[in-house]
């Protein structure tokens, strides 16, 4: 990854949302209810509550990493050969698909945004501020001896002779 910050997005456009799964299910029929927020399969798909997962298998005998949503793990689409090598490389760096992007159009398209953790990262050093301490000076008088020497007010009125 070029970056040297901890965390780092990428956003994939999904490859397949117009083919059927193997269960029947229509991928763009899918999408609809989730752009829509209606349930599908007796699952809602509301605001906030849809989870996203990226599943590895192997399609042909070659890898490949396919879009599950829901707790039904319906298949929204493939991530797409251009980017498939660069999600395999860094596939154990996922940290978190923070949004799944549907929109509109004939047909349906999808987009996720995935979240990578830098394995790369160095964090910062602490930076340390210098404090200067002043320790308080404390002066013991030279003679210890009583000084006589008054200076007041009334001192000066009664002066010893």
């Amino acid at each position: 990854m070029n970056t040297n910050d901890e965390y780092y997005n990428q956003t994939f456009r999904l490859a397949g949302v117009t083919f059927d799964n193997p269960n029947g299910t229509s991928r763009q029929q899918l999408l609809e209810d989730i752009k829509c927020f209606r349930g599908s399969n007796g699952y809602d798909y509301k605001k906030g509550e849809l989870t996203v997962n990226l599943v590895k298998y192997k399609f042909e005998d070659e890898d490949a990493i396919r879009v599950e949503v829901g707790i039904s793990k319906d298949i929204l689409g493939n991530i797409s050969r251009k980017d498939l090598p660069f999600l395999l490389e860094n596939y154990d760096y996922i940290h978190d698909i923070p949004n799944l992007d549907v929109y509109y159009g004939t047909p349906y398209g999808c987009s996720i945004t995935v979240t990578f953790k830098n394995p790369d990262y160095i964090p910062p050093a602490p930076v340390v501020e210098e404090v200067a301490i002043e320790e308080p000076v404390i002066t013991e008088p030279q003679n210890k001896e009583k000084s006589n020497n008054k200076t007041g007010f009334f001192s000066k009125l009664f002066k010893k002779k």
